[in-house]
């Protein structure tokens, strides 16, 4: 099973809350690619660290970034803050990917083993749970090898706002086919 497949449908947890499973659907797959685009666009730390897009969908998110010498510290593997910063990044754009502005609340990031100059990691990011006000997303962050580099835990909060415009979601709204 690949790392993006555990959530397939909507099901209930212990509680009774759905569990997010995402609408795959064209509209949505639209709208969530022009949310991305949009937050590139403007996204000044991406740029400076090469970090690049790789795939997304509503609720989901793979980024990728090279590990170069200036990302060193004094150990000569990769700071954790670099890694914390691919994986922080997949994680506000998977949340926001449903065309809603999401900020983080909190994050947990697990270092499972360094990374090297010259490794590309992968933050591979999606919701596995969206509510109305908050969700919470997992980013497994990894290198060209596929071993696991970090794991990261964040909880984000919906401001209740759409990060795209109506002429800009095509008059679908928040990811409803138009």
């Amino acid at each position: 099973m690949e790392y993006g497949d555990r959530v397939k449908s909507n099901t209930t947890d212990k509680a009774g809350q759905a569990a997010y499973a995402g609408d795959q659907s064209k509209g949505a797959v639209e709208v969530a690619e022009r949310c991305i685009a949009k937050m590139r666009s403007n996204d000044r730390v991406s740029d400076g660290l090469g970090i690049a897009i790789e795939s997304s969908g509503p609720g989901r998110i793979v980024l990728s970034m090279t590990v170069a010498e200036a990302m060193l510290n004094a150990y000569d593997i990769c700071h954790g803050g670099y890694i914390f910063t691919l994986a922080d990044t997949a994680f506000a754009y998977a949340a926001s990917a449903r065309n809603n502005v999401a900020v983080g609340l909190n994050c947990h990031i697990d270092y499972v083993r360094p990374a090297k100059q010259g490794d590309r990691l992968y933050a591979h990011s999606e919701v596995t749970y969206a509510g109305k006000t908050t969700g919470v997303t997992l980013v497994r962050v990894i290198d060209q090898e596929g071993r696991q580099i970090a794991e990261l835990h964040g909880r984000y909060y919906n401001l209740g706002q759409a990060l795209l415009d109506e002429n800009e979601t095509g008059g679908g709204g928040r990811g409803e086919p138009s």
